[in-house]
């Protein structure tokens, strides 16, 4: 990569900010990404929390290395201008004075809020910065941040990559995975029994609605007991809601199962199928874990899914879920 060539030998700094107050699928791969920097490569990544929320605390539960800088906001949380402006001036002396007295070299940021406030202050601070985008680009007015303040842009799918703006230095990279340490058992399906599962947040873009629909048919269908458990954050309360709602109607309460969020590989061996229902999925990294945890996935056949399908074909591929009931 260009970025890196510029500097020096010896051991490279590289800076990994995170709001702290959700966790999921990004985070993960971040932590693989800086186990993998730690042990084979010549950089010393540095972990750093603004907020004691979700990810701080899985953190501290897993005694991962991190600093924790306490910020209350950061910009691009859908405030108006005159707010994050007021924001920017309120951190940008805080967040600069450790890059800089840190010997940050490069910043590598991987949610929106998090890019455009780290873009922004490395440009001031002419700090090399890596814009991670993890999903579709969809807000137009940080185009010209996009282009211009930051020196590098990843994504991690080719599907990410085309729907993003032009950028002059433009990767795509894929997650890294590390193996898990617990042993793959191949799976033994239950005579009595089916369970199928969902690793995703509770958010009405999930499309987690149309999931139930399937999961009462196949319930009507067999002469077994179908359970379906959800393993997520709930961020959207007036779907969860909803979904309540719509289990109570079909009379599936005792089948679908909300869970917190948990390691996916142990999720994984607990279930039978996996179904990942996001339409638009910038990468999609459950469904390459059901394959190395040898659990068969259901999935739109669409974004980066229909990607990552055609390499590990390791289960179904639905144009649509609302029509695939009887090819399930």
């Amino acid at each position: 990569m260009k970025l890196i060539d510029k500097f020096d030998k010896g051991k490279i700094k590289i800076l990994f900010p995170f709001m702290g107050d959700s966790y999921g699928g990004a985070h993960l791969s971040t932590i693989e990404l800086i186990n993998y920097l730690e042990k084979k490569t010549n950089f010393e990544p540095i972990l750093i929390i603004h907020k004691k929320g979700k990810f701080y605390r899985f953190l501290r539960r897993k005694k991962i290395k991190f600093i924790f800088l306490e910020l209350n906001k950061i910009l691009g949380s859908k405030l108006g201008i005159f707010a994050n402006m007021f924001i920017f001036f309120h951190i940008i002396f805080k967040i600069a004075n450790f890059i800089k007295s840190n010997n940050i070299r490069i910043v590598h940021s991987n949610s929106i809020r998090e890019n455009i406030t780290y873009s922004i202050i490395c440009k001031f601070l002419n700090t090399k910065h890596i814009w991670h985008q993890r999903s579709k680009l969809e807000a137009k007015k940080i185009n010209f941040i996009f282009k211009y303040l930051s020196n590098v842009c990843i994504s991690n799918s080719k599907y990410t990559s085309d729907n993003l703006p032009y950028h002059p230095v433009k990767k795509v990279i894929y997650n890294y995975f590390s193996l898990p340490k617990m042993k793959i058992e191949n799976k033994n399906f239950n005579k009595e029994k089916i369970i199928f599962g969902l690793l995703s947040r509770v958010h009405r873009t999930k499309n987690i609605e149309y999931v139930i629909d399937i999961i009462n048919e196949i319930k009507n269908y067999y002469n077994k007991k179908i359970l379906f458990y959800i393993s997520g954050e709930i961020l959207d309360k007036k779907y969860f809601k909803f979904l309540n709602q719509k289990i109570l109607e079909l009379d599936l309460k005792k089948n679908v199962i909300f869970d917190k969020f948990q390691d996916p590989y142990k999720f994984l061996q607990k279930i039978d199928f996996l179904f990942s229902s996001f339409r638009a999925e910038g990468f999609g990294r459950t469904i390459v874990e059901a394959y190395i945890s040898k659990t068969p996935y259901f999935i739109y056949n669409k974004g980066a899914h229909k990607e990552i399908h055609k390499v590990l074909n390791g289960g179904i591929a639905f144009n649509s879920l609302k029509n695939s009931k009887k090819k399930l």
